[in-house]
């Protein structure tokens, strides 16, 4: 029986093709997974949103909207009815790191690239819709928590004294939000709570 031998250096240059290879699927697939999650991070996020209600028993209001005025309409991404506060939801993807001072106007986006640049503070942004939602609603802001929810693979870096504003990663947000819950304060009672859930869902509906 006739054997064909390989030399070594066909050996090695098989063995490199094979690891180039497999190299190139993972990277292929992290790619592809990579481009998925930016288009439909916002369902991700929800997920996990969902997630905390569902355990936790609390009221959850998703994809709300208000008329500011006649020619501004704000959209809220969610509304999450805790034991003690309302949680003020809007949802951001950056595709790189932020840092700063959670009431500035502005705060340091370091792309992938490692490049900086100045993006608008979303903070800014959920602090005026609790504002402007307590206002439409009646409801006391000191009731509401409003919250940023980022991509994980943001690194946010923060500098911020406040109690009732943040920009969390996804993976923290259940943390956070059973930090707030336990402070030393007495939940709501059910008929404010359910108050709140009932004039918040009226105002979406007529704005729908």
């Amino acid at each position: 029986m006739l054997r064909t031998l390989l030399t070594s250096g066909q050996i090695a240059f098989i063995i490199v093709c094979v690891v180039v290879g497999l190299g190139l699927l993972a990277l292929g697939f992290f790619l592809i997974r990579h481009a998925y999650y930016k288009k439909h991070f916002a369902e991700s996020y929800y997920k996990r949103i969902y997630k905390t209600a569902v355990l936790d028993d609390y009221y959850l209001i998703n994809h709300f909207s208000y008329t500011v005025d006649e020619s501004t309409r704000t959209k809220v991404d969610h509304i999450l009815f805790g034991d003690k506060f309302i949680y003020v939801i809007i949802c951001k993807y950056f595709e790189g790191d932020v840092s700063g001072k959670y009431n500035d106007n502005s705060l340091i986006f370091q792309s992938r690239s490692g490049k900086n640049y100045y993006t608008s503070n979303p903070i800014a942004e959920v602090k005026n819709i609790t504002t402007n939602l307590s206002m439409i609603s009646g409801i006391d802001p000191d009731y509401m928590i409003g919250l940023v929810l980022v991509n994980d693979n943001c690194r946010v870096a923060i500098q911020s004294d406040s109690k009732q504003f943040y920009i969390v990663q996804r993976k923290r947000f259940e943390a956070l939000v059973h930090a707030i819950e336990a402070r030393p304060l007495g939940k709501m009672n059910e008929k404010r709570l359910y108050e709140a859930v009932h004039v918040i869902d009226k105002l979406n509906e007529k704005m729908k």
